[in-house]
């Protein structure tokens, strides 16, 4: 089964990238149905990755971009979604269904860790709203509002239904990539991540923010403090007030950790190390 351009480029990062010892491209669960784009173990650490790139219609007034933005959500987003839930459903329940080939001949050749000790990270990688951002917020990236639901406000993403899913753009998800030096930084990374939204309702102009605050936060020899991200939750919310105030923080031209973000408020996570995967039958 073929892929598109963007599922093509996200595989491409995941095996030219910290990701290539732990990444499958297109596993199966089913003859010819595919469970996700990319599905990678890292000990208990189980990342769901699905690639959507869905064209956003040109807008010329507020209630176009509405209508474009509710189109584009529902396809690039809430299929995502929907389609990481039902892969983490059968990672649970029938993880032997699991196969990489379309013919469901090769089995998955690792073990995948049990439910009760396994940590689930769902991404929803949306392609196709970047020329939109940057036209109409001066930069390519989504904002988020962890304030909203759904698709309620056009070129922010905000709380989603069911288990926690991440939701990146292109722009976002090259930052990320550019970013982070291992695994281990990126569950780090998407464990705050998460528990911030969850938390204090928080809103930023974009993920370049969050992920420059990160590295910003890490020491030259490249650990960080014992300190989380939600420890730091008030003086985010604070510096995300200024951005509802319509001041861009990033350049979105910029996704180098030195250029991101040169005055902002900085939070420390903790990384620990993974031991690897198993094989089936070691």
């Amino acid at each position: 089964m073929g892929v598109n351009a963007s599922e093509e480029r996200l595989a491409q990062l995941s095996r030219r990238t910290f990701l290539s010892m732990w990444s499958y491209q297109n596993p199966f669960y089913r003859h010819g149905k595919e469970l996700c784009d990319v599905l990678v173990v890292f000990g208990n650490d189980v990342l769901i990755f699905s690639d959507k790139s869905i064209g956003f219609k040109e807008c010329e007034d507020d209630k176009e971009l509405k209508v474009a933005w509710d189109r584009w959500f529902r396809k690039a987003v809430l299929e995502s979604i929907q389609q990481l839930e039902g892969a983490l459903n059968t990672i649970k329940k029938r993880p032997e269904t699991i196969h990489l080939d379309a013919k469901v001949s090769s089995p998955f050749p690792l073990s995948l860790p049990a439910p009760s000790h396994a940590r689930y990270h769902l991404v929803a990688i949306a392609h196709g709203s970047e020329a939109t951002c940057l036209a109409r917020l001066g930069r390519s990236s989504l904002r988020f509002d962890t304030r909203i639901k759904g698709d309620e406000k056009a070129l922010s993403i905000g709380y989603t239904e069911g288990h926690f899913v991440h939701i990146f753009n292109g722009t976002a998800l090259a930052a990320l990539f550019e970013s982070m030096d291992t695994t281990a930084d990126l569950i780090a990374y998407l464990r705050e991540r998460r528990d911030l939204f969850q938390g204090r309702p928080l809103s930023m102009e974009g993920e370049e923010d969050l992920i420059a605050t990160y590295m910003r936060a890490r020491r030259p020899d490249g650990r960080t403090t014992s300190a989380t991200l939600s420890d730091h939750r008030d003086q985010l919310f604070l510096k995300s007030t200024r951005a509802l105030g319509g001041r861009g923080l990033v350049n979105p031209s910029s996704h180098s950790a030195g250029r991101l973000l040169p005055r902002h408020i900085s939070w420390m996570t903790s990384l620990s190390t993974c031991p690897l995967s198993s094989p089936k039958g070691a």
